[in-house]
C-alpha cells in the first residue's frame, strides 16, 4: 500500500514525476502498467525490511503470483500514466486483501463452530 499512497500523492498534488530515490521495492513501473523488478535487481534496503531475507522473497514471489507473473496493464482511462498506474496499484491491493479475507472465513470455518 506504500506505493499506492505515494502515487495518491503525487495525483492529488498534480505533479508529473514520482521519485522513488528513498523508498525503493520491488515493483517496477511502466507507462500504464506495473510488474516486478528482476531479482537480481531487487534494493538490499528492500530486503531489510523484512525478518529476513527469506521473508522478502516470500513476499516477493507472492506480489509477482498476484501480478500472474505478468506485466498487469491498465485500461487507458485516467488521464495520466499516474493516475492509471494508482490505479492498477489498488486493484491489486484489493485482490490480496480478498484472497486474504477469504482465508481468514476459510480457517475459522475449519477450526471453529458457533
Amino acid at each position: 500500500m506504500h506505493n499506492a499512497l505515494i502515487f495518491k500523492k503525487v495525483v492529488r498534488l498534480k505533479q508529473e514525476k514520482v521519485s522513488y530515490e528513498y523508498s525503493k521495492g520491488i515493483i517496477k513501473f511502466y507507462t500504464r502498467g506495473i510488474g516486478i523488478l528482476p531479482e537480481g535487481l531487487i534494493d538490499k534496503d528492500w530486503e531489510q525490511c523484512f525478518f529476513n531475507s527469506k521473508d522478502a522473497m516470500t513476499a516477493y514471489y507472492l506480489y509477482d503470483a498476484y501480478l500472474d507473473n505478468k506485466v498487469r496493464k491498465g485500461f487507458k482511462y485516467a488521464e495520466n500514466w499516474i493516475k492509471e498506474d494508482y490505479l492498477i496499484l489498488i486493484q491489486v491491493y484489493d485482490q490480496i486483501n480478498k484472497k486474504e479475507k477469504q482465508e481468514r472465513e476459510n480457517f475459522v470455518k475449519e477450526h471453529y463452530t458457533f
